[in-house]
């Protein structure tokens, strides 16, 4: 799956037979939060700066903040196809994981966790694929995404335990 527009996708999120595809992009669907984060990130930076008399270790501090947060400011784009799950975007990685190699399946409010494990441990670095499909109500978000992916995944892959007992998060 080399070129994501290549799957029967018009960019509108929905599956058209052959796979499906959307992009999330959270601070342009909320830009309220990226507003507040970037002026955060900013006087964090000065603040740096300030306190190690130096501007070059501001800018690096700000650098590192950019970078952490990339999943936030960039976009990243999401795609299913007959052969696998795949999530890409602008400063990270490729990441793919075949259906053949799907051994659980997570729902939550946010979207879908794909795992080549049975059994998840915190002490294990995860080597799944979280499917993410809303930005908590973001401007974007479109309500029937989860269910269309959850279809989607359900008719690919044999671990669907999971999928239709969304673990609900609390938002405090």
């Amino acid at each position: 799956m080399e070129t994501l527009g290549s799957h029967g996708q018009n960019g509108t999120g929905k599956e058209t037979g052959i796979g499906m595809e959307w992009t999330i992009h959270p601070a342009a669907e909320r830009p309220g939060r990226a507003t507040v984060l970037a002026v955060v990130m900013l006087t964090a930076s000065i603040l740096a700066a300030q306190a190690a008399a130096s501007p070059a270790f501001g800018l690096v501090a700000l650098l590192f903040l950019a970078i952490s947060l990339r999943a936030f400011f960039l976009p990243r784009r999401f795609a299913l196809d007959a052969t696998g799950a795949c999530e890409s975007g602008p400063l990270t990685a490729r990441q793919r994981i075949a259906w053949s190699d799907v051994r659980t399946v997570r729902a939550s409010r946010f979207g879908v966790h794909l795992s080549p494990r049975l059994n998840d441990s915190r002490l294990l670095p995860d080597r799944g694929l979280f499917l993410r499909t809303r930005t908590d109500g973001g401007q974007g978000d479109d309500p029937g995404r989860r269910v269309a992916v959850e279809a989607f995944v359900s008719a690919h892959t044999e671990a669907t335990a999971g999928l239709h007992a969304p673990a609900e998060v609390n938002a405090s």
